[in-house]
């Protein structure tokens, strides 16, 4: 057992997971253990870049496989007839290191993957006589695929690298295409062992020109799949819609507009601190500005607000993740008007808007069509592939980790205070809880509430989450409640 008796009545005694000092707030973890309050705040870096393919690299996609802990980067290979190759990396530290590329199928197209973690396996979608999918299964630093699954359609259709998500309610995946004089649709995949099945195409939008795919995201407060695009006709009109997957099909809300005038958008990320959907794009009408809107799910439908320029320089392939130990959606994009150069802001939503910190350099070189990024899940850390195009288009990868503080208080695993001394590594710590008082303190005001920091200490207002300390009785003495 990892709790010990109580030595007196207002106290709680438990093993000590890691140093624990005296008059620290104390959590209580899943397995009993108790551990002081604190987090960890790393700082803005990169890595460096690291060569993933030698030859051209374009129609790039990518993946997290969590059950292997290994990234999966898929792309289109212009040394090898324009195969579709995959190549797993492994991330240590800053840096990625890659094996073998392992051909998806002898075709030339672009590629489209996704993670389900219901199957844990990688799904990659591919264009040949109609759209195609195989999965594939992560070992070591290699992977193999199984058998193609495919729908069968009257002209091979258009891939983006973020044309496809995975629905954790459903276990299903969602990829969206577009065919050339026809209207775009969306089709629910299920995977099977190796084997991957396609349902029935749904229209997703009113046209009968095709539109060009955005990125797909997915709402996990509402469980719904938003898909951006943009119509192919000119003015190119910006917009959205709210997918809901029922067995295996999807519907759709009515669409909604994302903006007035020309604009590329990027893949829609959902903060679930704010409950918005982040769109990035490259604005036509204002000298290609990098800007976001923020969008509300509400039943089938989506509106936009908060228009908010983070690039005021020419920018091109905004792709976005959201980064859940921060907190944040990251941006990845090409800054034409810094030398062509991959760049990164991070953005925070609060309230009705997003802020963002400014442009972090993340290759020298000339980079273009980016991958989409990913949150390394087992580090915290984001890679990025694109391809060069000032070097035969060949394929990199950078690794990129944002600052930010992170914390393991929760707005429920706060128990007390600790007392009776410092506790070392696996000894039985006292920690005062409900109703006690704790008179281990300094600098308090007598009548005042306090509040639990994530960095451990207390303080007058409340923080991020709001945990109550207690009630001050004197500069030394804090009732403790929970």
């Amino acid at each position: 057992m990892r709790t010990i008796p109580e030595l007196e009545e207002g106290t709680h005694r438990a093993k000590a997971s890691g140093a624990l000092p005296n008059g620290k707030s104390v959590i209580v973890n899943a397995d009993g253990t108790v551990s002081a309050v604190g987090g960890n705040s790393p700082s803005q870096s990169k890595g460096s870049e690291v060569s993933f393919n030698a030859g051209q690299s374009t129609g790039l996609s990518s993946a997290f496989d969590i059950n292997s802990g290994k990234v999966v980067v898929t792309y289109k290979d212009g040394a090898n007839n324009d195969y579709p190759t995959a190549v797993v990396g492994t991330i240590s530290g800053s840096s990625v290191s890659f094996g073998s590329g392992v051909v998806i199928d002898t075709v030339s197209s672009g590629t489209c993957a996704v993670y389900d973690e219901s199957a844990n396996k990688v799904a990659v979608f591919y264009v040949n006589n109609g759209l195609k999918g195989k999965v594939g299964t992560v070992s070591g630093t290699g992977i193999s695929f199984g058998s193609a699954g495919s729908i069968s359609l009257s002209s091979d259709p258009t891939l983006t690298r973020r044309g496809a998500v995975f629905d954790p309610d459903t276990n299903k995946i969602v990829v969206a295409y577009k065919q050339a004089s026809a209207s775009s649709k969306a089709v629910i995949a299920t995977i099977s062992g190796t084997n991957i099945t396609f349902g029935t195409p749904v229209q997703l939008e009113s046209s009968t020109q095709g539109v060009e795919i955005g990125g797909l995201g997915y709402d996990t407060l509402n469980n719904k799949v938003i898909i951006t695009y943009k119509k192919a006709y000119n003015p190119f009109s910006p917009h959205a819609v709210v997918g809901t997957v029922s067995g295996n099909s999807i519907s759709f809300g009515s669409e909604a507009s994302v903006g007035g005038g020309i604009k590329t958008l990027a893949n829609p990320v959902f903060d679930p601190g704010s409950g918005d959907v982040v769109v990035a794009y490259r604005d036509h009408n204002d000298s290609n500005y990098g800007k976001t809107l923020l969008g509300t799910v509400s039943g089938t439908d989506i509106g936009f607000y908060g228009q908010v320029v983070w690039n005021s320089g020419t920018t091109y392939y905004p792709t976005s993740v959201y980064h859940a130990e921060a907190k944040k959606v990251v941006t990845f994009f090409t800054n034409a008007s810094s030398s062509s150069r991959g760049e990164v802001v991070v953005g925070s939503v609060s309230g009705s808007s997003i802020s963002y910190t400014s442009g972090f350099a993340l290759s020298p070189n000339d980079t273009n069509e980016h991958s989409g990024p990913l949150t390394y899940d087992s580090t915290n850390k984001i890679i990025m592939a694109s391809y060069v195009s000032s070097d035969d288009s060949h394929g990199e990868a950078v690794v990129y980790q944002p600052a930010y503080t992170s914390t393991n208080l929760t707005s429920e695993n706060f128990i007390g205070i600790s007392k009776g001394g410092a506790y070392a590594a696996g000894s039985s710590a006292t920690v005062d809880i409900i109703g006690s008082v704790s008179e281990n303190q300094s600098s308090l005001t007598a009548g005042q509430s306090y509040f639990v920091q994530t960095d451990g200490t207390i303080g007058l207002t409340a923080d991020d989450p709001s945990v109550f300390a207690g009630t001050a009785i004197s500069a030394t003495r804090l009732i403790v409640k929970t």
